[in-house]
């Protein structure tokens, strides 16, 4: 579906929920040189996996940036995701009332690309739980992520006619939704001390702010107040 726009359902009224997939996708890496954008390649030379800079492989690299009204440093290098447009056109095309959530790492553009704090892009990998943010290190066994873009995201879904209805952090969240009605429900229940603290030190993960809860999260809806 992701190349052509459509997901196999359409006329739907539900919830699309993804956590740690945005991050996942496919990422160009661009860097300014000369005042320029341009794209780094990956290319093999003499047996041997390197990057090579050279021009950008579609003109949307740098209709991103317009759009968002952002101008990177000389040599700074950001990540751009676009095939997350057509992943949030299909998901919209399918719906036709409810909401969908995002919950990823991520930041807003001015954020996510501003030189002070990401100069050198977001691409991190990891190997058996050990951060890097060397992509040549353990080619094909390591996971290779980049923090989404949610100004984008946000960008896209109010011309796909998706209204923005929450942004913030997953601790935020939680909260709003009731995560101390939860706790309090929880420790009177009549489950064993040994259940109740495995499912407390659950729930109290999903709103640690140096973990879980600095998730952002992103809930655009379509035809909901109708």
């Amino acid at each position: 579906y992701i190349e052509s726009d459509r997901l196999p359902v359409a006329n739907l009224t539900g919830c699309f929920l993804s956590n740690e997939l945005l991050d996942s996708f496919p990422v160009h890496r661009i860097m300014v040189k000369n005042g320029e954008l341009k794209e780094l390649y990956v290319v093999e030379r003499d047996n041997d996996i390197m990057e090579i800079i050279d021009n950008l492989s579609d003109p949307q690299l740098e209709q991103r940036f317009t759009d968002l009204n952002i101008t990177l440093a000389e040599d700074q290098i950001a990540e751009v995701n676009l095939i997350v447009s057509s992943w949030l056109t299909g998901i919209s095309q399918a719906l036709h009332k409810g909401f969908i959530w995002t919950i990823d790492y991520g930041d807003l553009s001015e954020r996510l690309y501003s030189p002070d704090m990401r100069f050198r892009g977001s691409l991190t990998t990891y190997y058996k739980h050990t951060q890097t943010d060397n992509p040549f290190l353990n080619i094909g066994a390591q996971d290779i992520t980049s923090q989404v873009d949610f100004t984008s995201l946000m960008q896209m879904g109010n011309e796909l006619g998706l209204k923005s209805y929450f942004y913030g952090t997953q601790r935020e969240l939680m909260h709003i939704l009731g995560f101390k009605m939860f706790m309090t429900k929880l420790l009177d229940s009549q489950s064993d001390q040994r259940t109740k603290a495995n499912n407390r030190f659950g729930l109290n993960s999903l709103v640690d702010i140096n973990g879980l809860g600095k998730f952002k999260a992103l809930i655009q809806g379509k035809h909901i107040d109708n």
